[in-house]
């Protein structure tokens, strides 16, 4: 059961999230796991199979939040960061379809940024699939799974009126997921 779990652009926290003095985020409905900007996906390169992406920055997103690149802890995804398909680490036996490129794993210019590298064809079939339909920019929403460690709430001008933003301030990454439908 996942009830009781906290979700934001597909990734699970426990509603008593450490290291702020602010309420525990809102359950977050579970079907809208995304974080998207139109350019995320930057580079393709078919030979190496890798995909150059970005992962997040601090626009706005449909949940209401952003993310500071600047809060971001990368050390657990540098060891072993999984690639995913719409957030799914749970059925396919919880099995990534990439893994990023260590050594690309940046903040840069208010971005994250990331090669990522899919396995050799024929290695995996869901894995295929992803890359052919990413590489051919029918895939191109890029979503962010992370535990949030630090956050605080803001009014904002938004369309006109004034919004309540939760901006997460610190946040440990724990996934990336290549998505259909993203949040920004």
């Amino acid at each position: 059961s996942k009830e009781g779990l906290w979700y934001h652009c597909g990734e699970r926290s426990t509603p008593s999230a450490t290291g702020s003095s602010l309420s525990s985020p809102p359950p977050m409905p579970t079907l809208e796991k995304r974080q998207y900007v139109a350019e995320q996906l930057r580079g393709v390169n078919r030979e190496a199979r890798t995909l150059d992406i970005i992962a997040s920055d601090f626009s706005l997103d449909s949940y209401g939040t952003r993310i500071d690149p600047a809060g971001w802890d990368l050390e657990q995804f540098r060891k072993n960061g999984p690639i995913c398909v719409q957030h799914d680490s749970y059925s396919r036996d919880g099995l990534p379809v990439a893994q990023p490129v260590p050594e690309s794993i940046r903040v840069a210019d208010g971005k994250l940024l990331m090669t990522i590298r899919f396995p050799a064809k024929g290695v995996d079939e869901t894995a295929d699939r992803a890359f052919e339909l990413a590489a051919a920019g029918i895939l191109r929403g890029i979503s962010v799974g992370f535990d949030p460690i630090e956050w605080e709430d803001s009014d904002e001008l938004v369309d006109g009126e004034m919004r309540k933003v939760r901006v997460f301030k610190k946040q440990r990454l724990m996934e990336v997921s290549l998505v259909t439908i993203p949040s920004n």
